[in-house]
């Protein structure tokens, strides 16, 4: 009992401490960006520095006129209602001023703000992301994701966490994302001004898919929106440690891969090799050809100063992903793992079929299937957390316009269920607001608006801006 209420009372002051940072941010750190730009205010009450990692994402259209310039065949692979993607196959200018051309696939992607690769100093640095105005009356402003790098050189650069392959203190490559496992922040940000032919809201969303290296939240800065009416998900805060409003539950950023009561901690936490320079491993086998312990428990680790045993890339000769002892970093997903490796055996088994024939990998990855919250979902969909028969642990509260009988659910795969669910409840009894699938959209979707409208004060509302805090896992 005495464990359990230390345990109870550093949560409590851990809530509490974040609680106090996430109000001064709110009030203190907000400075509009000038004009129609958009402020998205980092901050990192982590213990470690980081350095920012933006992607942008392809320009999304329907038709030619959706592109930046417009040109003839600009828009490549629409087939309406399915989009398309603005490309720039001829000329590298083809993405105008709000994009640019990435030259080894020739797709156009949304600029950077141009402190994107910053630097921000552990317990309480703050930076300023101005990201830029809307193209006339062009639907979207910009989009894509943010992540922290961790464990970097002086120079930004050979991250431990989240390492894109950027030039010294500079920003990652366009087009480039950070190495799994990390954790995203991944948002859209609609036209709202008042050229906007039909301005709809942002949506943003946390995302741990592909693993986790920090915990991680975003929210709308206080008044600068209008939230909606009966949404508990509209302009509330993904990932937030509290719960929110409509009975949306608050994340511990507590990672525990049980399942069916064991305990795999060895093989999803990520590691960061630790070169060993003994002749006998703790496990009493020597280092493997590349200088490192391998490993497959906690003990196998024991004796090597701030070791666990764990998962870490290119660290067993041969193999992709290799259990050997390091510096925990993060956790690894089964998506990511199966993702990088299908040959990937026990405990995930990633070769392996389900009942039903469909392999693990596809399930994870929900590849080449529907979801089972589309109206023509079938049997074999790619799983509904929300279901009655699925994990009762599970968040139920659900977003607008999840209309199937099944809490939301048109179809259930009983497989996915069975086999696949269980990879993804202990990310989402860590965080139920954050995006484990990629069909995990009615648990995890947030959007906002802004107002044309004054507010009683007499002040103007919207488009929204954004705070982003990230901080050590619990």
């Amino acid at each position: 009992m005495k464990n359990s209420s230390a345990n109870v009372l550093l949560r409590l002051t851990h809530l509490f401490i974040f609680s106090i940072l996430f109000l001064s941010y709110q009030t203190q750190a907000y400075q509009p960006c000038p004009g129609n730009q958009r402020t998205m205010t980092v901050a990192n009450s982590s213990s470690q520095d980081i350095w920012l990692g933006v992607a942008g994402g392809t320009i999304s259209c329907l038709s030619d006129s959706d592109c930046p310039t417009g040109a003839a065949g600009s828009c490549q692979g629409a087939n309406p209602p399915t989009a398309g993607t603005c490309s720039c196959a001829t000329d590298s200018n083809a993405c105008g001023s709000v994009s640019q051309c990435n030259t080894n696939n020739n797709y156009c992607y949304w600029n950077l703000p141009t402190n994107a690769g910053v630097k921000i100093d552990a317990k309480g640095g703050l930076q300023t992301l101005c990201f830029q105005e809307p193209d006339g009356s062009k639907p979207f402003q910009w989009s894509g994701n943010m992540f922290a790098r961790t464990g970097c050189d002086a120079n930004g650069q050979n991250c431990q966490t989240g390492e894109c392959g950027n030039a010294a203190n500079k920003p990652c490559p366009t087009g480039t994302g950070g190495n799994p496992p990390v954790s995203l922040v991944e948002f859209t940000l609609s036209n709202q001004t008042s050229a906007a032919s039909s301005p709809g809201p942002d949506f943003y969303d946390v995302s741990i898919i592909n693993g986790v290296n920090l915990a991680v939240q975003m929210g709308p800065a206080s008044e600068t929106y209008a939230s909606a009416k009966n949404d508990p998900y509209s302009c509330e805060t993904a990932g937030a440690a509290n719960g929110t409003k409509g009975g949306l539950s608050g994340c511990n950023w507590k990672i525990n891969p049980t399942i069916a009561g064991k305990d795999y901690s060895s093989t999803m936490q990520n590691v960061h090799p630790s070169l060993f320079s003994g002749k006998t491993c703790p496990s009493g086998k020597a280092p493997n050809s590349l200088g490192y312990c391998e490993c497959s428990t906690a003990s196998d680790c024991s004796g090597i100063s701030g070791s666990v045993c764990g998962l870490a890339q290119n660290a067993v000769k041969g193999e992709i992903l290799g259990n050997v002892c390091g510096e925990a970093t993060g956790w690894w997903s089964a998506d990511q793992i199966c993702g990088m490796d299908g040959s990937f055996g026990a405990p995930i088994h990633c070769g392996k079929t389900t009942k039903g024939g469909q392999s693990y990998t596809a399930l994870l990855g929900c590849t080449g299937v529907a979801s089972c919250y589309n109206s023509a979902a079938k049997a074999d969909c790619c799983g509904c957390g929300t279901s009655k028969k699925a994990d009762g642990n599970w968040p139920k509260v659900l977003g607008p316009g999840y209309g199937g009988s099944d809490n939301g659910c048109y179809s259930n795969n009983p497989d996915w269920v069975s086999d696949i669910q269980p990879w993804l409840s202990y990310l989402k009894t860590a965080c139920p607001t954050a995006y484990v699938y990629p069909y995990d959209d009615a648990t995890s979707t947030f959007t906002c608006a802004g107002s044309r409208i004054n507010d009683p004060k007499g002040k103007k509302v919207g488009p929204p801006d954004y705070n982003v805090i990230f901080s050590d896992l619990n």
